[in-house]
This record gives structure tokens, sequence and C-alpha cells, in this order.
């Protein structure tokens, strides 16, 4: 059943943040006792969301991808229903390789660039030539489950890293290129590994502030994501991440 094409906008001005209960519910902080540091300084991270329980979205939240079914055979093909897909290659941030995604989640991903181009403006001084991931589109169900996984409709994607370009002004540690490895730096504690480990934290304490963009967020911790981020747009708002 093709979906019926609307027109998204994307404007470079985020909306400001929304909290809504539904957000707030059951969120448990997970405290952070490392201290992070780089070039003799020192950081204590914020505390990085550990879960947020399930909650439905509210209708005034409504997303144009609800209305599709997520039920799936339990056996045989995954059976997803056809949904429009567009090429996307990132418009505030590049991706280090092509995506296919529904059009109402390429909008999402444009104000999450934006977020990761503000962080990492706020660590590094500049933002990533590209962002890494694992992919978007995919046709499969959720591990263990009758329920299709978002990737069947191209409405998540898993992000795995960050590449930044050299920069003679940073400090020292960072003024070549580099890579910010979710497996590598999530739990790094020394040097410039512990400024990564910073900036994902960082990262997911500014997207949970965000409601607007991602309604469900996992990344290391959760089971079988100890190397990306799962960010995605279904029904329910919720968080799975390790200290």
């Amino acid at each position: 059943r093709p979906m019926s094409s609307q027109r998204s906008t994307f404007t470079q001005d985020a909306p400001k943040a929304q909290h809504t209960s539904a957000w707030r519910v059951a969120m448990v902080l997970g405290a952070c006792a490392v201290t992070l540091s780089c070039g003799g300084s020192s950081y204590a991270p914020a505390k990085v969301p550990e879960s947020f329980a399930h909650a439905p979205a509210k209708k005034k939240d409504a997303y144009p991808l609800d209305a599709e079914r997520r039920k799936m055979r339990a056996k045989g093909k995954a059976n997803c229903p056809q949904v429009q897909l567009v090429g996307y290659k990132g418009d505030v941030i590049p991706y280090h390789r092509p995506l296919r995604v529904n059009p109402f989640f390429r909008e999402r991903l444009q104000h999450f660039e934006l977020v990761v181009r503000d962080v990492s403006m706020k660590v590094y001084g500049r933002a990533p030539t590209k962002i890494r991931h694992f992919g978007a589109y995919l046709c499969r169900r959720v591990r263990g489950s009758r329920r299709m996984s978002e990737h069947g409709l191209g409405n998540a994607i898993d992000v795995s890293g960050f590449e930044f370009g050299a920069d003679a002004s940073a400090p020292d540690g960072l003024k070549g290129g580099f890579r910010v490895i979710l497996k590598k730096h999530w739990d790094d504690q020394l040097g410039v590994g512990a400024t990564h480990a910073r900036f994902l934290r960082e990262l997911v304490m500014a997207l949970s502030q965000r409601p607007d963009i991602f309604r469900g967020m996992i990344g290391p911790g959760a089971r079988g994501h100890d190397d990306h981020f799962h960010f995605d747009m279904g029904r329910s708002r919720f968080m799975r991440f390790s200290k």
C-alpha cells in the first residue's frame, strides 16, 4: 500500500524542545563516576539516561507512519508494507554513504544533524565531516518477535560513529583528522578517547531533551547495540543505554 505523499519542510532553526509527559515518565538516570580528561583538563560527564519505559506517543505528537502496520508473520520471509523511500545523503552533515529512508524520517535526520553539529562544536570546536552508519531501510523483524523493525519502514537509522577533519588550532591530540567509534569510545576513560566518550554521552543527553526528533533511542549497554546508536520514530517513546 503506497503511502500518500506529503512534502516535509525543514529549516536550519531547530524547533524548541518541548518536554512531553510521555517523554518524562519513568526516566532513570545512570550514575557515571568516571572523570574524563584530555589535554590536562578534566570533565565529569553529565548523567546518561540509562532507561526509559515504553510510553505510547501522545495524539498531539501524531506522526504519519503511526498508522502503518507493524505485525508480521512469525516465520518465512519478512513481509513489510510498501512505503515511499527516498535517497538521502545528509543536509547539515553528510553520511559516509547514502541512506534510503522514508521522507518523514528524513526530516528527523535533518534535525538530528543539527544537534550533532551543536554538540561537536561544544566539545571539539568543529563539526564532523561525516556521520557513519550501519544503514536505515531494511525489511526485517525485531529479533525474537512478530513485530516489524522500524527499519522496515525506513523509519530508523543505526549510527556507528563520526569522522572529523583536521584542525591545526585544536588542542594536542585533536589537531589531525580522527574517527569517534561507539564500540571503541563509549566507555573510554583515557586521554583523547575520554573526550570522544564525552562527545557521545553529551549527544545522547542532548537528544534525550529533544522529543521532537526521535522516539526510540537505544545504544551501548542494550543487547546487540554495543557498537551503534539505534534511533527511530516508532509508536512508543523509550530509551535504553548503559551508564
